[in-house]
């Protein structure tokens, strides 16, 4: 943020908060995302900027979503996608689309939701975006569970999740999925399974204890106690 601070020139200004905002979202920091987006969208706005206020509305949708405002975000984040998709831009298609699924499985549009992994997962196979592969097949166990599929399934779907996450290195997404998967268990009555699962993932962690992941991983492990 320092050295944000000390940016003159708009355009360079608009994109370093437009992806702190990015960033921001990755590791559900909906209040950072939010400051950041605007910020974003204001310099945007100034100086014609289209492109980084095609990025930070998607992600102030997000945030938006995340403070309960759930139809005004989602129309933002949907708004922001196509205006990034309208430039030409294949580069974190699947990041955007993906921010569509949860808000559409909590307002039930089912179909909205699969359109919008369906697209993310076609950007992912073009070679795009490989690095969220392991969330997609997270929101996909997610939109198995919300459209009634057997739990085999779905567990399946985050199982594939944690591998793809482990074989990328990317631990956060990797607990995220373990998440999804201990609530399924626990649902299942599989308590002792489903904490000695997350603890494995959780145990991996040293620091970033106050993140959203890790403290949602610790309420659950404590439900799970």
């Amino acid at each position: 943020n320092s050295l944000v601070q000390s940016m003159t020139h708009p355009s360079s200004l608009a994109y370093a908060h437009a992806h702190l905002a990015l960033l921001a979202c990755a590791r559900l920091d909906a209040q950072a995302a939010r400051d950041q987006a605007e910020a974003a969208l204001r310099l945007g706005q100034l100086h014609g900027l289209p492109m980084w206020s095609a990025m930070a509305k998607a992600l102030r949708g997000w945030a938006l979503t995340q403070r309960g405002e759930v139809a005004q975000g989602l129309a933002q984040i949907e708004e922001g996608t196509a205006l990034w998709q309208d430039r030409g831009f294949q580069h974190f298609m699947a990041f955007f689309l993906s921010l569509q699924v949860e808000p559409c499985l909590e307002t039930q549009k089912l179909e909205k939701a699969a359109a919008a992994l369906s697209a993310a997962g076609a950007v992912v196979e073009s070679g795009t975006d490989r690095y969220w592969v392991a969330e997609l097949h997270r929101l996909r166990g997610e939109l198995l569970r919300a459209q009634g599929s057997g739990p085999g399934r779905v567990a399946a779907s985050f199982r594939q999740a944690m591998d793809v996450a482990l074989q990328y290195g990317a631990r956060m997404l990797e607990l995220r999925a373990a998440v999804s998967l201990a609530r399924l268990w626990q649902s299942q009555g599989r308590r002792g399974a489903a904490w000695e699962m997350l603890a494995e993932v959780y145990g991996w962690f040293e620091e970033g204890f106050e993140t959203p992941d890790l403290r949602a991983a610790r309420a659950v492990l404590r439900s799970l106690a």
